[in-house]
């Protein structure tokens, strides 16, 4: 009986235990949703006054009159994140000072209006405003105090230079630059070691705290001379690229160009790109060792060259890293001067361009005594070398875009050498080359399509390549001699081609010439296929030129008397 009793207390307690629990859960549920709001209000109204709580930096702002374009000034506090979708913009006070929308970053975006006020302390409001509604906005001022500091630079017009230009410490402190503070400033590297890969390299810049610092910000992106080193896309020599910008990591000194290109070298070889000379004429190194001694030639910019010419060398330094072949001229290294010159060291071919020793090769030419050698059999020898080297270029998938004899050079062994790559480009994607814009082409060598839709391919050099053939066997001769530059597309479009210029001899060479100067590419053949011809007609073997009597030419040409051979074709 007790047993029974005290299970219908339990059952009771139970029942009056959820009957009174569940109604007050019900009301607790319908007023915790306007408590939520609430808090989600309340959140963003914290986030609202974070914004205005001190966005910059509590110093007054001391601005020269003078100052250059794209100065930095300031910029929101360390660890300064606003609320995303909000904005900055200059709402009034001194002119001539602007704010990047997103970073925030003051700075000088109009020097000739800052130039225009007298001296006097002024407030400089910005406005931070809610992208997406911009009625939400609230301003933050700036003291600024301009004064009239008469700086050794001025206030530097929008087309003056850049500090990252300057490859040496004391031409960098003694020169001006958009975005520097009067003279710019030299960041040295923290290693002892200047051939140190590191990210502390050595380097000119306007403003050593975010110039270089690996990070490409607002104000940088606005223009690419204030700092390269952090935005640019393009890094030759010991530099690192950094990921899609800016330089990672460098050995001793980095310059930037005009194009928004960055180079850097070893210090030692910037401040003294080819070292100073000892007594004897060497340099410190030959001096302690006659054997590394060795013979070098030395590309540079001739004066007076532009930024075109500039980009060809960087260019051709570029590829000429990634090529390696014996009939490729091949890279020793490269180096600046303190001026900002830049030097690409190859090697040295004796004999010089291909077409200077067959000119010299003619009748009365310096090279007397290499007349009595020089045979036809050496001439498509030569041709075979430079068909070799282009068919590496081709599976390297690079087009040269200026094969012609001028830019083959000879060693006194007699390897010819393919150079001048000043105006190659790779080609990864389908082997085809689009020129942009034309500057000085090669008309006389380039190919139909180059001609007509500045398209360029390897099928495009193996054109230029019977146009080098042709040179070959008149010894250095001009091609289309007496033809206009400005009519010849027109004739090579109605069919012309020049002529044989060994009449009745070599029918074979003539006829990889025309295969060469087929219409449509795909009718030409590869240079795989030349250099297979080519070693076929050295192993038939050739007779000699008759280079003792005038350069063989076809009389209908240039009138002259043609040698007699006796090959029929």
């Amino acid at each position: 009986m007790s047993i029974l009793r005290l299970s219908l207390i339990c059952l009771t307690l139970i029942l009056a235990f959820q009957t009174g629990y569940g109604e007050p859960a019900e009301e607790a549920s319908s007023e915790s949703q306007p408590t939520v709001k609430a808090k989600l209000a309340g959140r963003s109204n914290r986030s609202k006054e974070r914004l205005k709580e001190s966005v910059y930096p509590p110093d007054n702002l001391i601005v020269s009159r003078n100052s250059s374009l794209y100065l930095r000034l300031t910029e929101p506090r360390i660890g300064f994140k606003p609320v995303k979708g909000w904005m900055f913009r200059v709402a009034g006070g001194v002119q001539g000072l602007e704010v990047t929308p997103n970073w925030g970053i003051v700075y000088v975006g109009n020097p000739k209006e800052l130039q225009s006020h007298e001296p006097h302390a002024d407030l400089l409001k910005i406005e931070i405003y809610n992208g997406a509604n911009k009625s939400e906005s609230f301003s933050h001022q700036l003291a600024v105090e301009l004064v009239d500091d008469k700086s050794d630079c001025g206030y530097l017009e929008e087309n003056d230079t850049h500090c990252s230009r300057y490859a040496s410490e004391g031409k960098c402190k003694r020169s001006c630059g958009v975005a520097s503070n009067a003279f710019c400033l030299w960041r040295a590297p923290l290693s002892n070691n200047p051939s140190r890969l590191s990210h502390d390299y050595a380097t000119c810049t306007p403003n050593t705290s975010h110039c270089p610092n690996m990070k490409c910000d607002e104000l940088e992106e606005k223009d690419y001379r204030i700092c390269p080193q952090d935005c640019t896309t393009h890094v030759f020599g010991s530099g690192l690229p950094n990921g899609e910008k800016g330089i990672s990591a460098a050995s001793g000194v980095c310059i930037c160009n005009e194009l928004f290109k960055c180079t850097c070298s070893n210090e030692k070889s910037s401040a003294d790109p080819l070292r100073s000379p000892n007594k004897n004429g060497g340099s410190k190194r030959d001096s302690q060792d006659p054997n590394c001694r060795t013979t070098v030639a030395v590309k540079a910019l001739k004066a007076g060259a532009g930024n075109t010419e500039l980009n060809d060398l960087l260019t051709e330094y570029e590829l000429l890293k990634e090529v390696s072949h014996p009939n490729i001229i091949r890279l020793l290294g490269a180096c600046t001067c303190s001026d900002g010159q830049i030097f690409i060291i190859i090697e040295y071919a004796d004999k010089g361009s291909l077409r200077g020793y067959l000119r010299g090769c003619r009748r009365g030419g310096r090279q007397a005594l290499e007349r009595e050698r020089l045979s036809l059999k050496t001439l498509i020898s030569y041709a075979w070398q430079i068909s070799k080297g282009m068919e590496y270029l081709s599976e390297m998938k690079m087009v040269h875009r200026d094969l012609a004899a001028r830019n083959i050079l000879l060693t006194s062994k007699g390897v010819c050498k393919v150079s001048d790559f000043g105006l190659s480009r790779d080609v990864y994607e389908d082997d085809t080359y689009l020129k942009q814009s034309r500057g000085k082409v090669p008309v006389k060598w380039m190919a139909l399509e180059s001609l007509s839709d500045q398209v360029y391919t390897s099928k495009s050099d193996v054109w230029s390549y019977g146009v080098l053939i042709w040179e070959l066997l008149t010894l250095g001769l001009a091609p289309y001699p007496g033809i206009a530059i400005q009519n010849l597309y027109d004739l090579l479009l109605s069919g012309y081609r020049m002529e044989n210029p060994v009449p009745n001899s070599q029918c074979k060479l003539y006829h990889l010439m025309q295969a060469c100067w087929a219409t449509y590419p795909t009718d030409r053949p590869s240079f795989m296929q030349i250099t297979s011809i080519l070693n076929r007609i050295l192993q038939e073997g050739s007779d000699y030129l008759d280079i003792t009597s005038d350069i063989v030419m076809n009389q209908e040409y240039m009138h002259v008397h043609t040698p007699s051979l006796d090959i029929e074709c």
